[in-house]
């Protein structure tokens, strides 16, 4: 896909993806979010280095959806839970 046909699909400027490709420019999460739609991937997919995206995407994915269908305190304590986990 060109940064023309991306820009496009994203409605973000030709320059813009020229700066995020570059690193001259930060993305954001809603332009995280239309780069994501534009390539039909998962936002996560976008963050990791093609080797190790498949089972670190799969993983964010199903917590992002859990995380979703809980109640907000629910989804407090189950983070707490995991920040404890990675500590030990």
């Amino acid at each position: 896909m060109t940064l023309e046909q991306l820009a496009e699909q994203t409605g973000s400027k030709v320059s813009t993806l020229s700066g995020w490709e570059t690193g001259r420019r930060a993305v954001d999460l809603n332009d995280l979010a239309k780069l994501a739609d534009a390539y039909g991937v998962h936002p996560a997919a976008l963050l990791f280095a093609p080797d190790d995206a498949g089972p670190k995407v799969k993983r964010m994915q199903e917590a992002s959806t859990l995380a979703e269908q809980m109640p907000d305190d629910a989804a407090a304590d189950w983070l707490a839970m995991g920040r404890r986990i990675v500590v030990s």
